[in-house]
């Protein structure tokens, strides 16, 4: 299971059809229908393990052995009395589920292109379920799944995703609602599908596609059945169900950088932190690093001109790692891999090192609310990225 990937999906305009017969919706919300933003190449990813999902995590405490000496108490530390200590998270399968969906939800909003979950050696393994249920099992897997069905379009769902028992309550979940998720009466250039059947009568090899429309999408490429594609369709006046849809199946970053469409996210896993970096799938990496500690400096340096933390608008994938109950330096102790490289401080992995909330009045910040936080405090940052020069 690790080392798997999704294929990522991103955006679409989205227009009611010329012949719905359904209303136009009456709203005064501008997000209500999508409209397209300035093109872009850059990517803004996230990083956190999947140990937040277990039903608990093991933390080391150590203990100490109350001792009379010379008439004076004194507490000794012994090095025999550590134990790992269970630290709860998301007991119930409900709870894991809604903490998944508070994760994509959160990346849904900010506009996320990519999601890692990686292993930081913090959760117990157990042997699977019987039924196939993982979360128990491998819980890095688990958030993997249903960050990975969350994304997709629901009408795409039943084919590509069988019935699961990670995914038994994730159809409850508050919908993202992202613009590939896209209503059959409206219309957008771009469209997420499934491919169905694949035409070699005659001398052109097509493919049939269900895009959710009222009839399926021809592409001129040969596609096994069941594989998802991003496919752009030819634009037409007006839309009619008798003709036959045409279109060309598409990189699913196309949306993205050619149409300025927000088209959802990927997801992939990594079996070590050291993992989120080697494997990253884009050209030269991630130009821009940034790790959370609450020992980090504050947030708001990324945007201060006259700090030497300050991040210039000129990034092209900025990658943000978040911590589990134990944190990234223990993320580090688990990864041999960097451990043999000689790394010693795991801030010194990262351009950044950036406390979300200075001052908490909580003792943790739970990884779910840092994204939230996190993603938040980023939000100027991104802004001033993606905004034309």
């Amino acid at each position: 299971m690790a080392g798997a990937t999704s294929k990522k999906r991103k955006h679409a305009q989205v227009e009611k059809l010329p012949s719905a017969t359904s209303a136009s919706v009456d709203t005064s919300k501008p997000t209500a229908v999508f409209t397209p933003k300035n093109p872009r190449t850059q990517t803004l990813s996230i990083a956190l393990p999947g140990s937040i999902v277990a039903k608990y995590v093991l933390v080391l405490f150590l203990y100490f052995r109350f001792l009379d000496i010379s008439e004076t108490k004194w507490f000794l530390p012994l090095a025999l009395s550590t134990v790992l200590t269970p630290v709860y998270s998301a007991v119930t399968p409900e709870q894991k589920t809604a903490l998944c969906g508070q994760i994509a939800r959160a990346a849904a909003v900010f506009e996320v292109d990519e999601i890692v979950v990686f292993d930081d050696g913090q959760a117990p393994k157990k042997p699977p379920e019987a039924n196939g249920y993982t979360a128990y099992a491998d819980p890095n897997f688990f958030l993997y799944h249903v960050l990975s069905y969350l994304e997709t379009p629901p009408h795409l769902r039943k084919a590509l995703f069988p019935m699961h028992p990670d995914l038994r309550t994730a159809g409850a979940l508050p919908s993202l609602d992202m613009p590939h998720h896209l209503r059959s009466e409206e219309w957008c250039v771009y469209r997420e599908g499934v491919a169905v059947s694949t035409d070699r009568s005659n001398s052109a090899v097509t493919s049939t596609v269900d895009c959710g429309l009222g009839q399926y999408v021809t592409v001129p490429v040969e596609l096994e059945a069941g594989t998802r594609v991003t496919v752009k369709l030819e634009e037409q006046l007006q839309y009619d169900i008798a003709k036959e849809l045409l279109g060309t199946a598409v990189s699913p970053d196309l949306p993205r950088e050619e149409g300025g469409y927000y088209w959802g996210y990927s997801v992939r896993q990594a079996s070590s932190l050291g993992a989120v970096f080697t494997e990253c799938a884009f050209d030269g990496g991630y130009d821009i690093s940034i790790g959370t500690s609450e020992r980090g400096q504050p947030v708001s340096t990324l945007s201060d001109v006259s700090s030497s933390d300050h991040v210039p608008s000129s990034w092209q994938h900025l990658l943000v790692v978040f911590g589990g109950v134990a944190g990234l330096e223990k993320a580090l102790s688990a990864d041999s891999e960097l451990l043999q490289a000689g790394v010693t401080e795991v801030k010194d992995m990262f351009d950044r090192w950036i406390n979300l909330v200075v001052g908490q009045g909580s003792r943790t910040i739970r990884t779910e609310e840092a994204v939230w936080i996190g993603l938040t405090g980023l939000r100027s940052l991104v802004e001033a990225r993606n905004s034309p020069v």
